[in-house]
């Protein structure tokens, strides 16, 4: 995966991780990885979080899909909240 096509998708209740993986499998040209979470020191646990890759209308995609998913928590009773970045690396930034 290349840093400028990726969303790095983080989730408030990591017990919720697996679902928003499984809705945002449906977008298509899109590749999705769970990565484990690194901990800092002196922390108890850490939250995995989700990976994902693709074009930009593959990331759009993604991005439109969070306020249903986040909906249907809300209309089930979930008290749950998910956070997108969008991390744009250019080689432009990176030699300053």
């Amino acid at each position: 995966m290349r840093d400028e096509d990726r969303l790095e998708l983080r989730i408030s209740d990591n017990a919720e991780l697996l679902s928003l993986q499984r809705t945002l499998s449906l977008a298509q040209d899109v590749q999705l990885e769970r990565v484990p979470g690194t901990p800092a020191p002196d922390s108890l646990g850490v939250a995995d979080y989700l990976t994902a890759a693709g074009g930009g209308a593959g990331l759009l995609t993604v991005i439109k899909m969070l306020p249903d998913f986040l909906r249907e928590a809300k209309e089930a009773g979930s008290d749950r909240a998910a956070e997108a970045l969008e991390r744009y690396r250019r080689r432009d930034c990176d030699r300053r």
